[in-house]
């Protein structure tokens, strides 16, 4: 411990420290430096040599920052001084705050907490985190404890903290251009190969490559590029409900193209019980929640059970494709940034809890995020959403793997292949729109282009007289007689099954903590009260047993 500043890492990480005591690095991750071959060159060695070699650290660090891509986070300490550095998208969020007079940094924050004592809790930030299941920039629910961002280096120096996003998600001009789409489709199977050619060279010696297949794309081109260049051993799985599961029926059709193994796991109310009963589900929500983030369930319970069947072990790899950078990050144009036109239009349908809409405090943090003069309108939506949504949700998704002992691989968040994605270029298509198209180009194999997708129009069906009768209907008025008639639907995915059997109704699950609870959290919380688990989004539901827990614990 350098004076002033105490480091917590509870996760898997790397010490080095200077011959002259000056510095010590922490790292956790397996970061590698672009163009140069990383198994003859130690990452954490570099930052240091460079450090040793020139007066201005701070510089020195850029500058292999960024070179670097991977999963990772960095934190340099030296006397009253500190880096602090999380990738492109925030694969290992770091934290900090002041305990008597000390600047302490954190990678868990529910294990510091209990190792010295619980903070309390910032209501605004709470009630932040209620109506969008997230809480945004830098806060965290918890007061005077902050989280970084992705593609931030965070610099603390005499007692003041300086922030700096040294990668943005936005259109770059600095980058290459591409004015032709074969050019651009040729380009990117080059640098789709390079990423999983480095992605291997990373983990030498894996047992198993897992990859949660689904019907869509991203994942598709996962298992696309591992068949490319050789790779056989490949466990391919999917999850859900046995029947009219269209996600898994691709799955295992695409798995069987390719020579793959291919799992499926069954999803039901006691399958989950039983990992509530066995405190899995609130140990899980405890370490991937960090006062900051929706904990993500939807492939747990698939991986638990394939670790408990001696399927997949600590010795394999999983690839998601369900992080990938072209998903649900790009929208239309934003040209009016005041808060009566983002009120009114979908601009925040993707958040966690639709409550967000509701909120001016939320609507303000947002019109000032959009009118950042470096910021292009029409790339408003994807730089809001990676650094919010997708970082502290989506990509926070993976600390499913690492809590149930697994390693994690992301080559569609390749530092490489994001520079390749956001190049300008002169023709319309952008988003998921070009990923269709380069697809069919040159990535995907002939034989997996003849594998539908899950989004693809199949066979126009023939409608029954109640199939008619059900489009007549609006899907609101359904819901609403689903509710009334007590009707447990359930998904493809069996998500809302997650909390059906812990919980008769949200009632029930408030009701321990009712006491406690702000009055200003009521309104958003009480007209679900008599709902069933579910009739409810297992996301919100999330949220709200979430709250539970930290009343339950926490200071107001």
């Amino acid at each position: 411990m350098k004076k002033n500043i105490s480091v917590h890492l509870y996760g898997a990480s790397h010490y080095i420290s200077s011959a002259d005591g000056k510095f010590d690095i922490y790292y956790q991750g397996i970061p590698s430096l672009l163009n140069i071959n990383n198994s003859e060159v130690d990452w954490g060695d570099r930052i240091l040599k460079c450090m040793e070699s020139r007066l201005d650290v701070e510089s020195a660090v850029m500058d292999v920052i960024e070179n670097t891509t991977g999963l990772f986070s960095l934190i340099i300490v030296s006397e009253g001084e500190c880096i602090i550095v999380s990738d492109i998208i925030r694969s290992f969020p770091l934290f900090w705050g002041n305990r008597d007079q000390n600047l302490f940094i954190t990678d868990q924050l529910e294990k510091y907490q209990q190792e010295y004592d619980y903070f309390s809790i910032d209501k605004n930030k709470l009630e932040e985190y209620t109506i969008s299941g997230l809480v945004f920039d830098n806060g965290t629910v918890y007061e005077k404890v902050y989280g970084i961002k992705p593609g931030e280096v965070v610099v603390y120096k005499e007692g003041e903290f300086s922030h700096k996003q040294y990668f943005n998600f936005s259109k770059n001009n600095n980058y290459p251009q591409y004015s032709s789409i074969d050019v651009y489709a040729t380009k990117a199977d080059e640098v789709l190969l390079s990423c999983f050619k480095r992605m291997l060279e990373n983990f030498p010696n894996v047992r198993k490559w897992v990859v949660p297949l689904s019907g869509g794309h991203d994942s598709r081109l996962i298992v696309n590029y591992l068949h490319r260049l050789g790779v056989k051993n490949v466990l391919c799985f999917s999850y859900g409900q046995c029947n009219n599961n269209v996600q898994a029926d691709i799955s295992k059709e695409v798995a069987k193209t390719l020579g793959f193994e291919w799992y499926f796991v069954e999803y039901s109310e006691q399958k989950w019980k039983e990992l509530h009963d066995d405190g899995l589900i609130d140990q899980y929500l405890e370490f991937a929640f960090n006062g900051v983030s929706t904990s993500h369930f939807q492939d747990l319970l698939a991986i638990y059970e394939l670790k408990s069947r001696n399927v997949i072990s600590s010795e394999d790899v999983v690839i998601p494709g369900h992080t990938s950078m072209s998903s649900r990050l790009w929208g239309k144009e934003l040209n009016d940034l005041s808060y009566e036109k983002i009120r009114t239009d979908a601009y925040f349908e993707d958040l966690i809890v639709i409550h967000a809409q509701k909120h001016k405090d939320i609507y303000n943090y947002v019109e000032a995020f959009g009118k950042e003069e470096s910021l292009e309108k029409d790339m408003f939506r994807a730089k809001f959403h990676w650094q919010e949504k997708h970082s502290k949700f989506i990509i926070n998704s993976i600390r499913g793997y690492y809590f149930q002992g697994l390693r994690v691989a992301l080559p569609l968040w390749d530092k490489e292949l994001a520079i390749l994605w956001l190049s300008p270029c002169s023709f319309e298509l952008q988003g998921r729109k070009l990923l269709y198209e380069i697809e069919k180009l040159t990535l995907l194999t002939d034989s997996l282009k003849q594998v539908r997708f899950a989004n693809d129009h199949g066979p126009k069906k023939v409608l029954t007289l109640r199939g008619v009768l059900k489009n007549m209907i609006p899907l609101s008025i359904i819901h609403l007689l689903v509710r009334f008639l007590g009707k447990n639907v359930k998904t493809s995915e069996g998500m809302n099954q997650l909390y059906a059997l812990r919980f008769k109704t949200i009632k029930d699950l408030i009701l321990p903590v009712k006491h406690v609870m702000p009055v200003k959290l009521l309104p958003y919380i009480k007209p679900y009260y008599n709902r069933s688990p579910y009739r409810m989004d297992p996301n919100m539901m999330t949220v709200l047993f979430t709250l539970t827990k930290l009343l339950n614990k926490n200071k107001l």
